[in-house]
């Protein structure tokens, strides 16, 4: 090839390669526009949906499709630290995490965004809390995005429940004398109040009336605006309010109670018999825990025991009186509780009867026991003495003495 062939061919190629430049630059403009236009239409579709309900979106998982666990820890009287870690499929698509405040009684509050950072697995934030501001019961997080022009948003994810629910009451009656009705129930925690609601047979079968409210702090309730020989029907509400909102509520059984007249017992406290007709049943349940452990000897005496000795106050073993009966040696734990007897006497029974070389070992109660109290009395062969035998105990103490 000669000189001007490869001249000619020096300025085809550098021809070629300018169309190919000029190619790329429009190209890469042109991409360049598109991805402007497209962050110009996500932010104006921000702006647009700024003011408001971003939940109002409907949910595309099936494009938006995420997986991640949401952590809320309350690190202080004023602050609640929110952590999630994401895992998304379609790094594309996400854009921003919005992070909803839920309430009881109002609809959820975005408090923040943060922005959706590829490949970042890990995305912390801080509330602040305003002593004006209503209880929060929870945190929820969504993730946006930007599909097809449209902004869109997944399945949030949910956690914190930062208020307490409150547990299930039960509530027993009995009827004291002829002339009161004793209500008493379990322990709550974060109680405000209790309504004590009464209906009487006179009245309709549903027509209750509040009659009481108590403090959060209240375990029992003698009512003594009652009549001889009428029956009584009872329930109580446990409220949980803070800042005048309502957090939560729960109703316990109803107990039905018919005003009996009793026979006047005796002291039977400290081995006295001394009759004493004005003096009702002794109110065991103001007792201290050795009263109520004497208390109970000589009602055990009274019950037909023999042998029958306290233990020593300290270092007891769980056992406070040691009795037998029909060649039977008992180990017996006495609880004077103002709310129900959990697992620990049981426990401490169990070991005790061991300790003291017990045939049987016994909690015996002026309350009642857990349902897990019983289960594992039931598997340990411990038994369990509730308010119920205590006071059979103390009726044929009355009758035979």
């Amino acid at each position: 090839m000669g000189f001007l062939g490869w001249g000619l061919f020096g300025a085809l190629f550098a021809v070629s390669d300018e169309v190919n430049t000029r190619k790329k630059i429009k190209q890469e403009q042109a991409s360049s526009t598109k991805r402007i236009a497209e962050f110009n239409h996500y932010m104006d579709t921000l702006k647009t949906i700024q003011n408001k309900n971003y939940m109002a979106l409907p949910d595309r998982d099936e494009i938006l499709s995420y997986t991640f666990c949401i952590e809320v820890t309350k690190t202080s009287s004023d602050q609640i630290f929110i952590r999630w870690d994401c895992n998304i499929q379609y790094n594309s698509i996400a854009r921003e995490f919005v992070i909803y405040k839920n309430y009881k009684n109002q609809p959820p509050q975005k408090i923040a965004t943060l922005p959706f950072i590829k490949f970042n697995r890990t995305y912390e934030y801080t509330d602040t809390i305003s002593p004006s501001e209503s209880p929060c019961i929870s945190y929820s997080v969504y993730l946006y995005g930007i599909y097809e022009g449209t902004l869109v948003k997944s399945h949030p994810s949910t956690g914190g429940e930062l208020i307490p629910k409150l547990n299930k009451i039960e509530l027993h009656v009995e009827s004291r004398n002829n002339e009161s009705a004793k209500l008493f129930w379990n322990r709550q925690e974060n109680v405000s109040n209790y309504k004590v609601y009464r209906s009487s047979s006179d009245q309709n079968e549903e027509d209750f009336t509040p009659i009481v409210i108590l403090a959060g702090d209240a375990r029992r309730y003698t009512d003594r605006n009652v009549n001889f020989e009428k029956t009584y029907t009872y329930f109580v509400q446990a409220i949980y309010v803070q800042d005048e909102t309502l957090l939560d509520e729960v109703i316990s059984n109803r107990q039905t109670v018919t005003i009996e007249k009793h026979e006047e017992p005796q002291n039977i406290l400290n081995g006295k018999s001394t009759s004493l007709p004005q003096q009702k049943t002794p109110d065991f349940d103001n007792m201290d825990g050795h009263e109520f452990e004497n208390f109970c000897a000589t009602l055990l005496k009274q019950n037909g025991f023999k042998n029958v000795s306290v233990t020593k106050g300290s270092g007891d073993q769980g056992i406070d009186v040691l009795a037998t009966k029909d060649g039977i040696k008992y180990g017996i734990q006495c609880k004077c509780y103002s709310s129900e007897v959990g697992n620990k006497a049981v426990q401490e029974t169990f070991s005790g009867k061991t300790f003291y070389n017990r045939h049987i070992g016994v909690v015996l109660t002026n309350n009642y026991f857990t349902a897990s109290a019983k289960e594992l009395a039931e598997r340990n062969g411990i038994i369990l003495w509730d308010r119920k035998q205590l006071l059979k105990m103390i009726e044929f103490s009355i009758s035979h003495n």
